[in-house]
């Protein structure tokens, strides 16, 4: 009998610990050119002028996606160079396992944030409306908050009219801003998960070793052994 080596490539794993560099890197990175973009942008914008607000949105969630390819690319590229993966397969199911968990973790950070500013909204109201109340005690500044209340009744009245009015019109306007997001998160999803698994693959060196072990060949024309 003799022996020779044969090339066998390693079980694969999910590497949670390149999982996660990648999620920080990937995370930094995208901070870093967010700020690069509000930067350029805001040099080039002119507070006074109605069609440049307008241009910055457009350019704040074009330059959302184009950053956020960036990042992902460059974060799947060190997920699957740190993952030991050895196969391309491999580092493209860590791009996308990569794409996921920011997905969700950015998900998470935009709800907390939206709560934490609209309950920081409803306690600065909560103080002002118990400071008028409390200053409203006096007779004279009684009568002035009961005038001041009757005049925000009637113009709160006459806001709901106009709003009743243009019912239609705001309702065509939030079904059109609603299909627009929805296509351009999915538009932006779709890209970045290209990105990401694309970015995996290219984490996979071409030449990295393949594990190696011994296995007993038989001399040639000596009868292989028989297997139950």
């Amino acid at each position: 009998m003799s022996s020779v080596a044969a090339g066998q490539p390693l079980p694969e794993r999910m590497s949670w610990g390149a999982l996660f560099a990648g999620f920080f890197f990937g995370f930094g990175a995208f901070m870093v050119l967010l700020a690069l973009g509000a930067g350029v942008g805001f040099s080039a914008f002119d507070p006074r002028d109605v069609q440049s607000w307008q241009g910055l949105g457009i350019g704040v969630g074009v330059w959302s996606v184009i950053a956020g390819i960036g990042a992902l690319f460059l974060a799947a590229w060190l997920t699957a160079r740190l993952s030991g993966s050895e196969t391309r397969t491999a580092g493209m199911l860590h791009g996308a396992a990569l794409w996921g968990f920011m997905l969700v973790a950015g998900l998470w950070i935009a709800t907390a944030a939206v709560a934490g500013t609209a309950s920081t909204a409803a306690s600065v109201a909560g103080s002002a409306l118990r400071g008028a109340g409390q200053a409203a005690q006096g007779p004279q500044l009684r009568r002035q908050a009961q005038a001041q209340a009757g005049e925000a009744q009637r113009r709160a009245q006459g806001l709901a009219q106009r709003a009743e009015e243009r019912a239609p019109e705001a309702a065509d306007a939030a079904k059109a801003a609603g299909a627009t997001g929805a296509w351009a998160f999915f538009l932006g999803g779709i890209l970045t998960l290209a990105a990401a698994i694309v970015g995996g693959r290219a984490g996979v060196p071409r030449d990295r070793g393949l594990a190696v072990r011994e296995e007993r060949v038989p001399p040639p024309g000596a009868p292989l052994p028989h297997r139950a």
